[in-house]
């Protein structure tokens, strides 16, 4: 498999965060070791509100060289309040270098045992600074090479529009590992592009792909008529959160070729991916059960790719 491609940029003012300093207990594999998980808001544009998460999952104080993480200083200080939010009053700006992750986990849903798989952006390198580029584009966007296995199409909704989905999988850049991902094309002639490639689970398109995370808060307004009296007035405020594909290299990649990837590796990553997933799905299993609650049913699906 060629050097895969899979990075995420995201500049702007930290808006706020669910970031937590924990430390390991003592049946983990490092006892006592001080470490930072959670999630990082960053305000990439203030015009349109957009706000992007970014996930970190285990930042400890040191590397593993034994070095200072200058990473987990930069959390902890927010954290601390060192470096405010902007929910706190601050004005606190940072630049974060990651990639395109996928967190799986196993949930109950309608008496069944179902698998989610939701993508996020995953940290790995934050620096504070006192200055953010001034072209919002350059805020926030996303860099992946990408297996496609096709499209799909939502209908419109009470909430949302039709929408147009470019289905397939990304790879961690490290590991080689197989993410399931889907992501959203609005630009007619990114739809009619997508569409042209005429790719299927049997006939993928390997190619590289840009996308954007753009996230908007609607409030809508009930409006119920009184008797007597003002009418009676609800709001309900939600956010939603898209990866729009705005670009995608001219020409695609060679298929089932060494010098890409190929049948052998994407049939190996696939099976890869089946042994992670029976591996989360038997440890949720055995907490379920240490809580009293019946044996979990088998699972409805997994991963469509």
């Amino acid at each position: 498999m060629k050097a895969i491609v899979n990075k995420a940029h995201v500049e702007g003012v930290v808006y706020e965060h669910k970031l937590q300093a924990k430390v390991t207990g003592e049946n983990s594999k490092n006892p006592g070791t001080e470490y930072i998980t959670g999630e990082l808001r960053v305000l990439t544009d203030p015009d349109t509100n957009n706000i992007v998460p970014v996930h970190f999952t285990y930042l400890t104080a040191t590397t593993k060289a034994g070095k200072e993480n200058a990473t987990y200083t930069v959390l902890k200080k927010i954290i601390d309040g060192v470096l405010p939010t902007q929910m706190d009053g601050g004005n606190t700006m940072v630049k974060i270098d990651g990639e395109v992750g996928v967190n799986d986990f196993y949930t109950e849903r309608d008496g069944q045992t179902e698998l989610v798989s939701a993508k996020r952006i995953e940290g790995k390198f934050v620096h504070a600074v006192t200055d953010i580029d001034k072209d919002v584009n350059k805020r926030n966007y996303i860099e992946a090479d990408m297996v496609i296995s096709g499209m799909r199409t939502l209908d419109a909704t009470e909430n949302y529009p039709a929408r147009t989905f470019v289905k397939g999988a990304v790879f961690g850049p490290y590991r080689k590992d197989f993410l399931p991902v889907e992501f959203e094309v609005e630009n007619p002639n990114a739809i009619s592009y997508f569409e042209g490639l005429d790719a299927s689970s049997k006939n993928p398109v390997f190619t590289k792909v840009y996308v954007r995370v753009l996230s908007q808060t609607v409030t809508k307004q009930k409006v119920e008529e009184s008797a007597f009296g003002d009418d009676i007035v609800t709001e309900t405020t939600r956010e939603t959160k898209k990866w729009i594909i705005y670009n995608a290299q001219k020409d695609i990649y060679a298929w089932d070729d060494e010098s890409t990837i190929t049948a052998a590796e994407l049939t190996k990553a696939l099976a890869d991916r089946e042994t992670y997933l029976a591996t989360i799905k038997t440890g949720y299993e055995e907490r379920k059960a240490a809580k009293g609650a019946t044996a979990a049913p088998a699972a409805t699906g997994g991963f469509n790719f």
